[in-house]
């Protein structure tokens, strides 16, 4: 596709470089969209602007309208990110939900295939930066989709970088991926966000040795199917924990809402687990056989699977504490394994599992990097 520099008279933002240059009629619709909000700070996207374009969508085969789809969604980008710059997200959410549902429905009227990885990614973004974070990691799925439809290279694509967490610094939103990784590696070998300063990391209080390069090779870079889906719950999990500790500093009174969420975080943390374990066990697809079949291959003992459920049934925050108390692996199994089975959650056990976050976090991740250290 050719690109250009369009000039945009009598605005403050005279020229638009790297534009895609489809016709000559879409090149003057363009003109007139940047003009309104380069101009006078609006955002209109004519009808006749969309007209244009479906007369380009419907004039060319079913490979051309991919890379066609792309530049047309690309040439949006410009005006979205000016937005987010100046933290009206709000608008850069409302422009790309415009073009998505005149997207689905052209797709759908006309039986063909368009790629919207563009729109959805930059959804997405924008759901972020307002901090909607369910909404973020949907839209950013949906992209994660589109590209692999269309794409042979979808992996190098900035939905996979950010839900493979790579740290690359030209995504868009890369201080939410710098946050979490370090916050990983706060967990992993405490060179992370904190400098040092947390000292309950798996290398030090589980004498851990799993690389942190070994962490993203074996889990966040994969690209295979099931690594995306459970990658998606791992990272909406870590997003939905980042964000609810930022609120929560500032409303610490609040000890109603905040549990029930941290406990949805704790449990997309042990869905992780657990499909991690059956990555090493495929042949064994019961949970508590999965954890038996662990412990004895690692050594960590032969776990009283019954006495489990019975101790936390018996006095749930009693048993979080005694787990916590055992400062070892098989204390960090116990307590993922009585927590992922554990169905009958209460406000008051939701309580207990707030009130001691920090320490169920850690031992929960101290198991995902134990069995990665072992794949």
């Amino acid at each position: 596709m050719k690109k250009i520099s369009l000039s945009i008279p009598k605005t403050k933002f005279t020229e638009i470089k790297n534009f895609n240059f489809i016709n000559e009629p879409l090149t003057k619709e363009f003109s007139l969209f940047y003009s309104y909000f380069y101009g006078s700070n609006l955002i209109i996207v004519k009808d006749s602007l969309l007209s244009e374009i479906d007369k380009v969508f419907k004039g060319v085969n079913n490979e051309r309208l991919i890379t066609i789809s792309d530049s047309f969604f690309s040439n949006f980008t410009v005006v979205s990110e000016t937005l987010i710059k100046d933290r009206k997200n709000k608008y850069a959410f409302e422009l790309w939900q415009r073009l998505i549902v005149w997207a689905e429905k052209w797709r759908k009227e006309n039986d063909l295939e368009i790629h919207l990885g563009t729109p959805y990614y930059f959804i997405a973004v924008a759901s972020l930066s307002q901090f909607d974070i369910d909404a973020g990691s949907i839209f950013m799925h949906l992209a994660l989709k589109e590209d692999r439809k269309h794409h042979k290279k979808w992996f190098n694509l900035p939905a996979n970088l950010f839900l493979s967490l790579n740290p690359r610094k030209d995504q868009y939103i890369s201080h939410h991926t710098n946050y979490m990784l370090g916050f990983i590696r706060d967990r992993l070998d405490g060179k992370g966000n904190s400098k040092g300063r947390y000292k309950q990391h798996y290398y030090k209080k589980r004498s851990g040795s799993l690389k942190y390069s070994d962490f993203r090779r074996k889990f966040l870079g994969k690209r295979s199917e099931d690594y995306l889906e459970i990658k998606y719950f791992f990272v909406h999990s870590l997003l939905r924990l980042w964000r609810l500790r930022r609120i929560h500093k500032s409303n610490k009174g609040e000890n109603t809402i905040a549990p029930l969420i941290y406990s949805q975080v704790i449990s997309g943390l042990l869905l992780t687990l657990e499909v991690l374990l059956k990555k090493k066990y495929s042949n064994l697809p019961m949970l508590g056989n999965l954890f038996k079949k662990f412990f004895k291959d690692e050594g960590l003992g032969k776990p009283d699977l019954k006495q489990i459920e019975t101790d936390r049934d018996r006095d749930f925050e009693k048993w979080i504490e005694d787990c916590i108390k055992q400062e070892s692996m098989l204390g960090d199994f116990s307590l993922s394994y009585g927590l992922r089975n554990y169905t009958s959650h209460t406000i008051e056990s939701q309580q207990v599992i707030w009130k001691k976050q920090t320490n169920i976090f850690q031992s929960v991740m101290n198991c995902i990097f134990r069995v990665l250290e072992v794949l």
